[in-house]
């Protein structure tokens, strides 16, 4: 069994099947990519010799729904349209003309169409969008230069200015303290203690007085805090600076109304341009005028030259979502984005003769358990997007293009220099209690010791 069959059968298992429905139904189906194609495709499920998005989702209804079927492409290749008074050709002609039991392809619903079949519910939502060349990541690397200008140009200074007052600080404590049993810390051992407490590294000697240990734990305090916070905004730089992504000209259709430097229409004829055309919304109509505004040039004759347009990287092309979602799954280069946002929502349906109105509630009833088993979506998804990732345009990714990083400086910093400044002024405190305490005491003891070193 192939991978497509048990794809398939996975979901399918946990359908509870519909009975007592006709064992092979005739089904009419327009050969487009990626919904019906000839032969068998690699790693997919071939149904009377046919292979794409339909044959496997065809498989996974008669195993939903109990039927089996049987494909056959309309003879003209036609979607169907009225022809004649009472003649239609393509799919829903083979409906009327019972030589096929229902249609299923990208079949559209609409008014003429309604009067002559019947539809179940979409197998697939679809709408009007537009896709815009991925914009190009400019690698660019991280100077040296770049690691200092994630903090301001005040914040370093403060910071060297912190470092000598406290090594200042810790020189005259160290050098004042009474009981000291060590040579006291000089300009050479205070710096390259502050120095190496600054890049979280041990250093041996350490200052004996209390007053002195109390700046010192301050001082680690304020490193800690800097280093976590000069961490966080240089990780921000390097992330900024490796994937700086120019800002894009569109997000949704609106935003074409307000640029100037992309062109955007859809295909000389077909449903969308009658869609822009007819449509009482104003950005619609809007849009319609936009595109006119290059004439009869600005709109491609196939879908081929739109896509080769699209790839100038000046030009938007409206198709429907599944149209430009298969065009940006096949490109090469995986270079193409399709907008999220739709227009005109609807749905692909499943044609069926009126006098069959128990055989629409079937299929109904099956499509809705493949719906809610995640099996329609995760068969969209390999059919659309299994080689290119679906590059949707979100309505917020210009917000976040636009993002532009702040340096620490003194508004959002200065308070840490605060807490530098209490830590200074308590370790000079206690040193200097610490000091007339000590000197004190050893003024105290001064007699005894002086008596008993006299000599008898």
């Amino acid at each position: 069994m192939s991978a497509a069959a048990l794809f398939v059968l996975s979901f399918s298992l946990f359908l509870s099947p519909v009975r007592g429905i006709n064992p092979k139904l005739i089904v009419s189906s327009v050969l487009v990519e990626p919904y019906l194609m000839n032969g068998t495709g690699n790693d997919s499920q071939e149904v009377s010799g046919f292979h794409g998005y339909i044959p496997d989702f065809l498989l996974a209804l008669s195993l939903a729904a109990d039927i089996d079927f049987e494909i056959q492409p309309p003879a003209d290749g036609a979607y169907g349209a009225k022809i004649g008074n009472n003649s239609w050709n393509g799919m829903i002609g083979d409906i009327l003309e019972k030589s096929a039991d229902i249609a299923v392809s990208a079949l559209r619903i609409t008014k003429e169409r309604e009067e002559v079949v019947i539809f179940t519910q979409p197998f697939m939502e679809i709408g009007i969008t537009f896709m815009l060349e991925k914009p190009d990541v400019e690698e660019t690397l991280v100077t040296f230069f770049d690691v200092f200008k994630v903090v301001a140009i005040e914040i370093w200074a403060l910071i060297l200015f912190g470092l000598f007052v406290v090594a200042v600080c810790l020189i005259t404590i160290d050098r004042y303290y009474p009981n000291r049993s060590e040579p006291p810390f000089g300009w050479k051992d205070s710096t390259w203690f502050l120095c190496s407490t600054w890049m979280w590294q041990g250093y041996t000697k350490i200052p004996s007085s209390v007053g002195a240990r109390v700046v010192v734990v301050f001082w680690w305090f304020f490193c800690a805090i800097f280093l976590m916070s000069y961490g966080a905004s240089l990780v921000h730089v390097f992330a900024v600076r490796l994937q700086s992504m120019p800002k894009l000209a569109a997000t949704v259709p609106e935003d074409l109304l307000y640029q100037s430097t992309v062109r955007y229409s859809t295909l000389n004829s077909g449903p969308i341009r009658d869609f822009f055309a007819n449509s009482k919304v104003p950005y619609h109509q809007q849009l319609w005028q936009g595109m006119l505004t290059y004439h009869e040039s600005n709109f491609p004759e196939t879908e081929e030259e739109a896509v080769s347009r699209v790839h100038t990287g000046k030009y938007a092309y409206f198709a429907e979502s599944d149209v430009l979602d298969h065009q940006a799954n096949k490109d090469p280069n995986c270079a193409l984005l399709v907008s999220d946002h739709r227009l005109d929502a609807k749905g692909y349906c499943i044609a069926v003769s009126k006098d069959r109105p128990d055989l629409q509630k079937t299929l109904s009833d099956a499509i809705v358990d493949l719906k809610n088993s995640g099996f329609i979506e995760q068969l969209y998804k390999r059919w659309f997007a299994d080689k290119c990732p679906r590059h949707f345009i979100q309505q917020h990714t210009e917000d976040r293009l636009e993002m532009h990083f702040q340096p620490i400086n003194f508004a959002n910093f200065g308070g840490i220099f605060i807490i530098l400044v209490i830590g200074i002024v308590t370790g000079l405190s206690v040193a200097a209690a610490e000091y007339f305490i000590l000197r004190r005491k050893k003024a105290s003891n001064l007699p005894a010791a002086v008596l008993m070193n006299e000599d008898p």
